[in-house]
């Protein structure tokens, strides 16, 4: 089947010449022609602007050797034997070139102290020339090193114990740096990140290894770094090794039930275990929505007794139970006093802790001695969460659960009460 098309040729007659297009454009600007005075900056008279902070010069490798001014006599003396060397060096071709001719490949410096100075900036990569007796010289390679931290047992906040190690890879990013202000740059390195990593493990709970696992590391690079930077070293990446428990964390209830069988005397006698059931069974009736059987006799009579008791704990209780843990020792390390105005069911009641002067003391109503330095407000359920361990401070006044007048240096020094009460 074939098909003809027919194309048919437009007249070349149908746009008349004699008509034009515009392109000017519809709308009308007054005035500028020249942009040049649109965008002219108008020029200001020069201030002099003084800052009210100091800033002290960096003192680096380049500043002390140019700093250093010698004895005129000195500098003859140094430059007349660097001559006679050079002299020797050339007369004792091509003998002296297998002694001084130094072949450094792309990954290596050489860091040159000649008579005691040090040759800026560093040689290499190629040929570098060393004249024996007055040259003393270093080669640094540049390459990506890696070392493994051991892994060490470490005692968290939550008082669980891990083993935890890492594995560091770095480079060194001044080679000048590197030789010039640490001894043994890489004993130093892992010294360092050793102790850092304890330093900064250990204020961690177990949970938050885990869940903040690579804020951690970034934490421990960020802080590893701004101590070797002046070394001339770069740390660029740390792996956590495994982690292994030793110990798991101690509960906040076991900790509240400790506290508790020592204000109430729950548990008096030699089994642990059944003094611990009874301090179970006394918690349950917190969480039951059922309305226990209180026939007397019964074991659920004995837990409702107990749970009397338990209500009792007032904040008149808990300030009481932290005098025994008041110690001059402990008062010298915190010299805070401190103010907690508890809410309890619409009704706010003082109570001071004095941390600050003799052995310490604790009681209701306002300081005795003047003013608190730190004042907490916080309710009842907050007041007790705390000392129970479930809540710490700084999540609570993170929470806006717990409200701090004063110095907040000042008010996480009570933490150190805590730790010595075993319930923070």
């Amino acid at each position: 089947m074939s098909m003809n098309v027919r194309y048919t040729r437009v007249p070349a007659d149908d746009i008349s010449s004699s008509e034009t297009v515009s392109f000017e454009s519809p709308f009308s600007y007054d005035g500028v022609t020249d942009f040049s005075s649109v965008f002219k900056l108008e020029e200001k008279p020069h201030t002099n602007f003084k800052s009210i902070f100091t800033y002290g010069k960096r003192t680096t490798v380049s500043h002390i050797e140019s700093a250093y001014n010698p004895p005129f006599i000195t500098v003859c003396y140094e430059k007349a034997i660097i001559v006679f060397f050079y002299f020797l060096m050339v007369m004792t071709l091509p003998l002296s070139g297998f002694f001084c001719i130094k072949n450094l490949k792309l990954y290596e410096r050489a860091v040159i102290y000649r008579l005691g100075h040090l040759l800026l900036p560093a040689r290499g990569p190629g040929v570098v020339i060393v004249i024996p007796c007055i040259d003393t010289w270093s080669k640094v390679d540049l390459r990506i090193k890696a070392f493994n931290v051991p892994p060490q047992q470490i005692l968290l906040s939550d008082e669980s114990a891990v083993e935890l190690g890492a594995d560091v890879y770095f480079r060194i990013s001044d080679p000048v740096l590197s030789t010039s202000t640490v001894q043994d740059l890489n004993h130093s390195t892992r010294v360092l990140m050793h102790t850092t990593l304890r330093g900064i493990v250990q204020k961690k709970c177990l949970s938050d290894l885990d869940k903040y696992k690579v804020a951690i590391v970034a934490e421990l690079q960020e802080t590893v770094n701004e101590m070797t930077k002046s070394w001339g070293v770069e740390i660029g990446r740390i792996e956590l090794s495994q982690l292994k428990v030793l110990r798991e964390p101690v509960a906040a209830h076991s900790k509240l039930m400790s506290l508790l069988s020592g204000m109430l005397g729950l548990s008096h006698d030699d089994d642990e275990a059944a003094g611990n059931a009874q301090l179970g069974d006394l918690l349950s009736q917190f969480t039951r929505k059922d309305p226990p059987d209180l026939t007397a006799g019964t074991p659920a009579h004995h837990s409702f007794l107990m749970e009397e008791q338990v209500n009792q704990l007032t904040p008149e209780v808990l300030i009481m139970a932290m005098k025994p843990h008041l110690t001059d020792a402990l008062v010298m390390s915190v010299k805070t006093t401190y103010q907690f105005n508890v809410n309890r069911n619409g009704k706010i009641e003082t109570f001071y802790l004095d941390l600050k002067y003799g052995s310490g003391a604790a009681g209701s109503g306002l300081l005795p001695t003047g003013s608190p330095d730190v004042t907490f407000d916080l309710t009842m359920d907050v007041f007790h969460s705390m000392l129970s361990g479930r809540l710490k401070p700084i999540d609570a006044y993170m929470n806006g659960d717990l409200t701090v007048q004063g110095s907040l240096q000042d008010a996480t020094r009570l933490s150190e009460l805590l730790s010595v009460m075993h319930i923070k």
